[in-house]
Order: C-alpha cells, then sequence, then structure tokens
C-alpha cells in the first residue's frame, strides 16, 4: 500500500516543569491543502491535551518537532527543558 504523500507537522505538548511528554500531535495537509500554521498546530494541541482532566491544571508548553525529528517521537520521554529538544 503507498503511502499518502503529504506535509506532516508535528509538536509534543510537555508538562512545563518536568519536561514529560502528555501528547503528541501530527497533522498532515495533503497536496492542495492548507497546513496549518504553528499557531494553530499549538492551539489545537494544547485543546486535545487539555480535554484530560488530569492535565487541565498543569503547566503545559509546546514543542515544535522539525521533520528530520519526528523519527524520534517513538522513543522520546521528555523534553530537555534547558535544550528545548526530545531526550
Amino acid at each position: 500500500m503507498k503511502q499518502p504523500q503529504g506535509e506532516l507537522s508535528t509538536c509534543v505538548v510537555y508538562h512545563g516543569s518536568t519536561g514529560n511528554i502528555v501528547h503528541t500531535h501530527t497533522v498532515m495537509a495533503l497536496p492542495g491543502a492548507a497546513a496549518p500554521t504553528t499557531d494553530e498546530l499549538e492551539s489545537e494541541a494544547l485543546q486535545l491535551a487539555r480535554n484530560h482532566p488530569a492535565l487541565r491544571q498543569l503547566p503545559l508548553r509546546v514543542l515544535h518537532v522539525a521533520p528530520q525529528h519526528q523519527i524520534n517521537l517513538r522513543s522520546a520521554r521528555r523534553v530537555d527543558l534547558q535544550r528545548q529538544s526530545l531526550v
């Protein structure tokens, strides 16, 4: 089966004090469709994360993941708060 081609945009929502990842959000814009802006992607990711009652009061932050680092999401456990990178 052939994979659809499109533009992937990914971000992770993480706890602002610990760096623990609480939500991963990916959107694919198929050819001809407009890709979401970084603000739109961030807003949607935070809204979805905050739908979970345990996350509503946490200091959540968002890290946008560059396409070349999306493969690292399978093993990423948290965000390094100083470097703003996946670890």
